[in-house]
């Protein structure tokens, strides 16, 4: 396997880790790969590592060339800014596919947390002018093949028990670009004022006792995919908290995973995943 850092754009520290067969193995084996691109969460304050380079690994083993964004965050990045690095790593991995003997038309986003609701914004925002103008393609160039939400924030919003209890900046204030921002403003964060016939088919699980995010916006999002009619699978399980990422000893200690059935979701994504192939 070959790793490397690219850069996505020329003064942005944004940057896609790739994990990819060696070229000389890959087309020893003449087979075309799927990949996936790794969001990480951190309230698009920072970049949570235990929802990178592990998950991205996990998703090598199982055969996916796979790449980690680290996109920018903070306050002085606010939306669409980490779309656009998300859109640009789209093209980028597309333009290199038969280099990196990837299946172009097999190309999907894995996103945690703030993560998830990066990539649901890419299923929202891809056919939008806004964003394939800037990037100088085509809108299809963008369009992930499927999407895997783990525990996404589908609002913008933590819950509302929480959200007084969290640093600041927090989510909403940076993607509006300001403290505080209106509700009008938070509203238009909201992915669920998206979701079109046209969204790309979703695989979404979350917890029940998510401590950060309301476990109704999960449910909300599963019935709204639905209703467009677009391919969906979802899993709600009952224990484990936010940040959960694998779910199992590679990211957290044995006491915190033990008897968690959430742990099952990344083969429920894969074999969801084959099933689309198929389809």
């Amino acid at each position: 396997m070959e790793y490397k850092i690219i850069r996505l754009f020329n003064g942005s520290e944004a940057e896609l880790q790739a994990y990819i067969p060696d070229p000389d193995e890959a087309r020893r084996h003449e087979r075309l790969r799927p990949a996936m691109i790794v969001c990480p969460g951190g309230g698009y304050r920072l970049i949570a590592g235990i929802e990178g380079e592990p998950v991205a690994l996990a998703w090598a083993r199982a055969g996916y060339c796979s790449f980690v964004l680290k996109y920018s965050v903070g306050m002085e990045n606010p939306f669409p800014r980490a779309l656009t690095e998300l859109a640009a790593a789209m093209k980028l991995i597309r333009q290199n596919a038969g280099t990196w003997m990837i299946d172009s038309e097999n190309l999907s986003v894995n996103g945690f947390s703030a993560g998830g609701h990066l990539a649901l914004s890419l299923g929202a925002f891809y056919k939008e002018s806004f964003l394939w103008q800037e990037l100088e393609t085509a809108p299809e160039i963008l369009r992930p093949r499927n999407l895997v939400l783990s525990y996404p924030s589908v609002t913008a919003r933590a819950r509302a028990d929480i959200a007084a209890q969290l640093p600041r900046p927090r989510m909403s204030e940076i993607l509006c670009g300001m403290p505080d921002p209106p509700s009008t403003e938070v509203e238009k964060m909201n992915v669920l004022n998206y979701i079109s016939p046209s969204f790309p088919p979703c695989f979404i699980w979350g917890t029940q006792m998510d401590d950060i995010l309301a476990s109704a916006d999960y449910l909300k999002l599963a019935a709204a995919v639905d209703e467009a009619g677009v391919d969906c699978e979802f899993h709600m399980f009952q224990n484990g908290g936010h940040a959960m990422s694998l779910g199992d000893e590679t990211v957290r200690s044995p006491e915190e995973v033990e008897n968690l059935s959430l742990k099952a979701w990344f083969d429920l994504a894969l074999q969801w995943l084959a099933q689309q192939r198929v389809n």
